[in-house]
């Protein structure tokens, strides 16, 4: 898959030649443009834009963010997306849960 080597090659070029070089510049940009292209036709760009949407409402209602065992429940009761899939989709990340 073409965003799997270009991730790959982003992290090389970090690694080779810093976060700020323009070469890992110009790959992060061709990057995100294979990202929009795969997503805007694709019924996974909906699930996410719901998904998120109903995150800012738990959020709302419950004055916190869920951890992620909060909010896989919430979104299997919801039909959202689980945690895991909007972390890789939208670089969303939620709380562990304190032991």
């Amino acid at each position: 898959m073409i965003i799997s080597k270009l991730r790959k090659k982003l992290h090389d070029s970090i690694q080779k030649y810093g976060l700020t070089s323009n070469k890992t510049y110009e790959i992060s940009v061709e990057l995100d443009k294979a990202i929009v292209e795969y997503y805007k036709n694709s019924p996974m760009l909906n699930y996410y834009e719901k998904s998120l949407e109903g995150l800012k409402q738990y959020i709302k209602d419950n004055n916190k963010k869920p951890s992620i065992k909060e909010w896989n429940k919430y979104a299997m009761e919801n039909n959202y997306l689980s945690s895991e899939s909007m972390k890789y989709i939208g670089n969303i990340k939620f709380q562990k849960e304190q032991i």
